[in-house]
């Protein structure tokens, strides 16, 4: 649509979405200084980078000069849909958000799913969130159960204190980012490399 050329313009773009609250799959809210050197590396590779979804962009986004999207009139679904289709790839939160490029086979970085495996598409790299119980990591199965037993985050699911959650570091964002980058410029990752 003209209004997102006209707001983005005709570069090559990448979309970041984040959660801002402790809802659904997110455990907690992300911390938005954590995706600063992969916004960086984003922008150095010549692209430009557009916030999406309907959180407040972080003020720290920006002074890198990301696009606000979310906030502005022309966030609708349907643009949405239209956003994503024509770019080069997502990083994104647990979030219905997410499906869209998951499902449209645009390459989509997930960052802090407490769900484990959320998005199967073939250009999807996840970084789930770990708990830990008592303080002892908890195993792949043990997470999965669960997670599966409490449900999805609401203000009604009591978390108990003896649960704790880690979120990927900005390193981990940053190298994550760079795996997506190979997908982006070479459209797929061969098994055999």
């Amino acid at each position: 649509p003209n209004e997102l050329v006209e707001m983005i313009g005709q570069s090559k773009y990448i979309v970041i979405q984040i959660k801002t609250e402790s809802v659904n799959g997110a455990w907690q809210a992300c911390d938005p200084s954590t995706y600063i050197d992969a916004l960086k590396e984003i922008i150095s590779e010549g692209y430009k980078v557009v916030f999406a979804g309907r959180e407040k962009m972080p003020e720290i986004f920006k002074k890198l000069g990301v696009i606000n999207y979310s906030e502005s009139k022309n966030a609708t679904a349907m643009n949405d849909y239209f956003l994503v289709l024509n770019a080069s790839g997502v990083i994104a939160s647990v979030s219905v958000f997410s499906y869209i490029p998951d499902v449209l086979d645009i390459p989509l970085l997930t960052i802090n799913t407490l769900f484990l495996a959320t998005y199967p598409g073939r250009k999807t790299i996840n970084i789930p969130s770990l708990l830990s119980k008592d303080k002892a990591p908890m195993k792949f199965k043990e997470q999965l159960e669960y997670l599966y037993d409490r449900g999805q985050i609401t203000n009604e699911n009591i978390v108990t204190k003896d649960i704790n959650c880690k979120d990927a570091s900005a390193e981990d964002i940053l190298l994550a980012f760079k795996e997506l980058y190979i997908i982006i410029e070479k459209g797929y990752i061969s098994p055999l490399s």
